[in-house]
């Protein structure tokens, strides 16, 4: 299985038709093999102070970038070859951006740890959700931080920690479609609506056995994942 992580920089975050990708990064998750770390020649903007605060890209960086069309040739290779395509906030931010700018349409499931993060890690009504908030919370530590490369690092360790903590001894959910066990309601929604199938059972993990939902009787007496990371007062 390919499971690709992708981070973009930009020109700003709002109205897609107004903003230049200046940077992309995929990286394997598996092999953590760099497939792509490009900054991407702009054909909207000639300058983006407020972003460059931030991702301190500067136009000069990326005059000589990919052309648009050679940097969609390699999203398109290697993003479409990907069994899941992880990130942070890429289901709402990257992934529609790359879709639009590209004209790109992938086929993978899409991990979006911000998402999984909020549900599983944290009383989400307290902790922020930033990538930073999320590597404090989780002790990692992002050494190059709005850079894409960067993030994407962050980001696997991120999904690699999260991953490890939701298989320890407690509670936690799985979906059955058709007749695979997801542990993820977002690629189990996400699978189910590709194969044309239900969500047919939800069950618990409890202490690493696999028990139906109607079987519990009292759930508070199990430790679970939003249990993990605790606000701190000052929250």
């Amino acid at each position: 299985m390919k499971i690709y992580c992708v981070d973009l920089e930009t020109t700003g975050v709002t109205d897609f038709s107004k903003i230049d990708i200046l940077q992309c990064s995929i990286v394997d998750v598996e092999t953590k093999t760099v497939l792509m770390n490009d900054f991407i020649k702009p054909e909207i903007n000639t300058s983006w102070e407020e972003a460059e605060k931030v991702n301190h890209i500067s136009p000069d960086m990326v005059k000589d970038g990919l052309s648009i069309e050679d940097a969609a040739l390699k999203i398109r290779k290697f993003l479409g070859e990907a069994d899941i395509i992880v990130s942070y906030n890429g289901n709402q931010f990257d992934l529609p951006l790359i879709e639009y700018k590209f004209n790109i349409k992938f086929d993978a499931l899409k991990y979006d740890v911000m998402l999984e993060f909020r549900r599983n890690f944290t009383l989400y009504e307290k902790i922020p959700f930033k990538l930073e908030d999320a590597c404090k919370a989780l002790d990692i530590v992002n050494v190059k931080a709005h850079d894409a490369l960067g993030d994407v690092n962050a980001t696997i360790a991120l999904y690699e920690r999260m991953q490890k903590e939701m298989r320890k001894p407690r509670l936690s959910e799985a979906f059955k479609v058709g007749e695979k066990l997801i542990y993820s309601e977002m690629l189990a929604e996400q699978y189910a609506k590709k194969v044309g199938l239900p969500i047919s059972q939800k069950f618990y993990i409890v202490n690493k056995k696999v028990v139906p939902v109607d079987s519990i009787k009292n759930l508070d007496k199990y430790w679970t994942l939003h249990d993990f990371v605790k606000p701190s007062s000052k929250n």
